[in-house]
């Protein structure tokens, strides 16, 4: 009768270890592939974030090279008014530059201004995904408004 008692609690405790055992196990491999999707997700922002930058400059060069040559064609009828001694013409057309140069100006401080504020958001991100990526390389756990390291 004690061995059959013996017996049966040592089968209940190997029982019960094994499955904490699996449901370590589970867990273990639970974390790990979320902490690979974790990464992942994060390379594909950071990489969206960069496209978007790239995508960024290439247009506002475009807008400014297209500025230039707007402007460097009235510099040019200015000068062609004021050989022919057009006066009153020259300086409409100097007016007329004026105006544009400053419109120009203000559009490509906004589009830096743009750059700017996405060129921020990319170096958040990479702050953030590095510290995501610190955190699941120490195991850490929030504790009452803390992050604690968990020490195995």
């Amino acid at each position: 009768m004690k061995k059959n008692i013996l017996v049966l609690s040592c089968l209940v405790f190997s029982l019960c270890f094994g499955v904490n055992l699996v449901s370590a196990e589970n867990k273990d491999v639970t974390t790990v592939t979320q902490k690979k999707n974790t990464q992942k997700n994060w390379k594909q922002k950071i990489s969206a974030d960069k496209q978007q930058i790239k995508m960024q400059k290439q247009e506002i060069s475009k807008e400014a090279q297209a500025a230039r040559a707007e402007e460097k064609q009235l510099r040019e009828q200015i000068k062609a008014a004021l050989a022919a001694g057009d006066q009153a013409k020259a300086q409409q057309l100097k007016e007329q530059l004026r105006a544009l140069h400053q419109k120009n100006m203000q559009v490509l401080f906004k589009d830096k201004l743009g750059l700017l504020k996405s060129k921020k958001g990319l170096k958040k991100d990479l702050k953030q995904a590095h510290k995501d990526k610190l955190k699941a390389e120490l195991n850490v756990v929030p504790v009452k408004n803390r992050e604690v390291a968990v020490v195995e």
